[in-house]
């Protein structure tokens, strides 16, 4: 059984740690080690988890007995669109039901904040992941890149899910446009 909690202040080492643990389960072997290596040190590390836990957005830790098997980070960076920048899982984990909890988590905030939609990119050879997110209701709508640096891109799949019966963002975005 999982639990989910909101991350703290002290969590970026442990968010650090599982983000650099499953991108190396997600994506090594499919890219030079040097490149590897370079975006784990630049942005697994624990003061690069801090300044994005100071960005407007919120992080959920998925745990199992206490120990931290995954983690979701969501942000608003359009109005009444509710962002997915990452949903790392454990791979020992996978097919256990943390994705879908950490994703209700998501539905939940959305909900919340009165969001239309929620958006996410996802790699376009990572088939397990598009499968889940169809499944959950997303659809593709269109496709970004991934630069790794300026000789190695991927693509990606950018991808939606609206948000049934949640108008009020909507209704709310007519009555408050041009205000600050």
């Amino acid at each position: 059984m999982f639990t989910l909690r909101e991350a703290l202040a002290d969590d970026a080492s442990l968010l650090a740690r599982i983000g650099e643990i499953t991108f190396r389960e997600a994506y090594g072997g499919m890219v030079p080690d040097e490149l590897m290596e370079d975006y784990v040190r630049n942005y697994f590390t624990a003061s690069v988890m801090q300044l994005e836990m100071d960005e407007p957005s919120w992080f959920f830790i998925g745990e199992k007995e206490g120990k931290a098997m995954g983690y979701i980070r969501l942000a608003i960076r359009k109005p009444f669109v509710l962002n997915i920048p990452r949903i790392y899982i454990l791979k020992e984990v996978y097919g256990s039901g943390l994705a879908q909890l950490l994703l209700q988590q998501a539905i939940e905030i959305a909900k919340e904040k009165n969001c239309t939609t929620i958006e996410l990119s996802v790699w376009k050879r990572n088939p397990r992941a598009i499968r889940f997110y169809e499944k959950s209701g997303f659809q593709i709508v269109g496709e970004t890149s991934f630069e790794w640096d300026k000789d190695h891109v991927d693509e990606d799949w950018l991808m939606e899910r609206k948000m049934e019966g949640n108008h009020e963002g909507t209704r709310t975005r007519r009555t408050t446009k041009g205000r600050g």
